[in-house]
């Protein structure tokens, strides 16, 4: 469930991103339940709409921001504060498809398009985050759009990995090189996530911007934190 993982980030909730001249695009990627999400993003910043529940989360500025419509008022908290309030005690926030440790990446030799782009197929055998082995098949492109959500993707990843759990870092540098390597994007990964249409064209900078100031969390992720450790 790669569309709902994602949402569980955005609700709850930086990396550099890998190089490219510039980014800026958007996509749709779907998950194998029929959810989907939308990315829009630029070299700076990623906005995601949050499938469901009428609002979006913007990343920037190292942190995460849920923005909704609450009684005809616009509301945006300051979500990566109540992770960074709950410290050690974050639930692991990344979606399992970027929180593996990579074994190897073969191609097939196979080619398949998805959202009009033709990419090839591999063969990605990993160790999820709890050691268990996994093997997808992957539909991976160095088409400069494949690039940019890549980046994009990262650029979240990265910020909620920052903010949750020991060795999580470590897990999403392990595919982030793997792409890196072969300068590659993915399409496709196994039955969990598809994207089904993208473009390299350029987002208004407003579709950025924090609508309203954002309330910080910190403190009542401070609160849960010392709550679980008196449960302990």
């Amino acid at each position: 469930m790669f569309a709902g993982r994602i949402s569980v980030v955005l609700t709850l909730c930086a990396a550099p991103l890998l190089a490219l001249d510039a980014v800026a695009g958007s996509a749709t990627v779907a998950s194998k339940d029929g959810g989907s999400s939308t990315f829009e993003y630029n070299e700076q910043f990623l906005r995601v709409g949050i499938p469901g529940q009428g609002g979006y989360a913007l990343v920037r500025d190292g942190s995460i921001y849920t923005v909704m419509q609450q009684d005809g008022n616009t509301l945006v908290i300051d979500a990566g504060s109540a992770m960074k309030g709950m410290g050690g005690g974050a639930a692991p926030a990344v979606p399992s498809q970027f929180n593996s440790k990579i074994e190897s990446l073969e191609n097939t030799g196979r080619s398949e398009t998805v959202a009009g782009i033709k990419g090839e197929v591999y063969q990605l055998n990993s160790k999820d985050e709890n050691g268990n082995l996994q093997s997808e098949e992957v539909v991976l492109s160095d088409d400069p759009r494949a690039l940019e959500l890549r980046d994009a993707l990262f650029l979240m990843v990265g910020v909620a990995a920052q903010l949750t759990a020991e060795g999580t870092v470590d897990n999403t540098q392990s595919i982030k090189k793997a792409l890196a390597d072969i300068n590659s994007g993915i399409l496709r990964y196994g039955q969990e996530m598809t994207v089904t249409s993208i473009d390299g064209d350029a987002v208004d900078a407003s579709r950025f911007e924090l609508p309203a100031a954002p309330l910080n969390l910190q403190g009542i992720g401070s609160m849960l934190n010392n709550m679980s450790k008196r449960g302990q």
